[in-house]
């Protein structure tokens, strides 16, 4: 019998990476953890499942009992096609831009989860930039001066296609949903070193390549579809043709029904409640990453707290 299956944090150590986790709960086992992969079957790590009959199996095991009743009839026979993580910025991130699917690349959405006051990011370049402006200024300080910066909130959204040029300032912790790739070319990396005093590498040829002049203007993405109620309110934002992502902002409870077709992931970014479905209940804190697989079902999603709502970030793949 399905069921919803949580997931064991995969914690990665980066130069930029600080402690903030520890307000999502998360119990870091070393310092500048940079990010925290909550479901991957990426093979650079593999998601273990925390709970139920199938914890202490890998994702990958938990597909090959369960078949398409876990991922469904379109990613049966798949790898996962999405990555999940929370990521913190204590410091800036590199000027970095992703290559588009068929070349290995991905699109991804970044939720704000916290950020400092005057935290930004970088969302393309200034607009009339090119190539031929770009050039003369990488890996120099002032490749800065041409990029987009944007001042960011908790709880905004922004989708980050393929050929974006990006970057997550310091200070703000953010969840990532993305497409299944991890590659990145870097632009700029601030001139910094790691622990053994090495660069870490560039890819100039690559990333300016891959850069979409024409997708690096504007960083606002636009709600395709809202409902509110009393209960709660659900976003649906315009992320294609990447995933499905909405944000659920529930006062009290929202009832839905999982699709056969495919799989949904929950991020609870804030607050704490509970899901329940036919056969049980589990808990939601801030933190925790819930894979619902295509055949659960209904389910519902239940706010434990009366002052304070329960925010969840929901994605499927297209």
């Amino acid at each position: 019998m399905v069921y919803p299956l949580k997931l064991r944090p995969i914690y990665k150590q980066y130069l930029w990476g600080g402690e903030n986790l520890c307000a999502l709960g998360k119990h870091l086992p070393f310092s500048h953890i940079g990010e925290s992969w909550e479901l991957s079957e990426h093979p650079q790590a593999v998601s273990i499942i925390d709970n139920g009959s199938l914890q202490g199996k890998t994702l990958t095991e938990a597909k090959t009992l369960w078949q398409e009743k876990l991922l469904g009839h379109y990613y049966a026979a798949a790898p996962c096609p999405l990555l999940a993580k929370f990521l913190d910025a204590e410091k800036q991130l590199s000027i970095q831009v992703h290559p588009q699917p068929k070349e290995g690349g991905k699109g991804e959405v970044w939720y704000i989860v916290a950020a400092k006051p005057d935290a930004k990011i970088i969302y393309g370049v200034k607009e009339g930039i090119t190539a031929s402006h770009m050039i003369p200024l990488l890996n120099t300080p002032q490749l800065v001066d041409i990029c987009h910066m944007v001042p960011v909130t908790p709880g905004e959204v922004y989708y980050i296609p393929p050929g974006v040029i990006h970057s997550l300032g310091a200070g703000i912790v953010a969840a990532e949903i993305q497409q299944r790739s991890d590659i990145t070319y870097r632009l700029y990396d601030f001139n910094r070193k790691d622990a053994s005093g090495n660069y870490r590498p560039l890819h100039i040829k690559k990333a300016l390549a891959t850069i979409d002049w024409e997708q690096n203007q504007s960083p606002k993405t636009p709600v395709l579809w809202q409902q509110e109620t009393s209960a709660y309110t659900q976003r649906i934002y315009d992320t294609r043709p990447s995933l499905y992502f909405s944000t659920l902002t529930i006062h009290s409870t929202l009832t839905q029904t999982t699709q056969k077709e495919r799989f949904t992931t929950l991020l609870c970014a804030a607050g704490e409640g509970s899901l329940h479905w036919q056969k049980g209940s589990i808990p939601l804190m801030r933190g925790d990453t819930l894979l619902l697989p295509a055949y659960l079902g209904e389910y519902t999603l239940e706010n434990k707290e009366a002052d304070t709502d329960l925010v969840l970030l929901a994605a499927a793949p297209i």
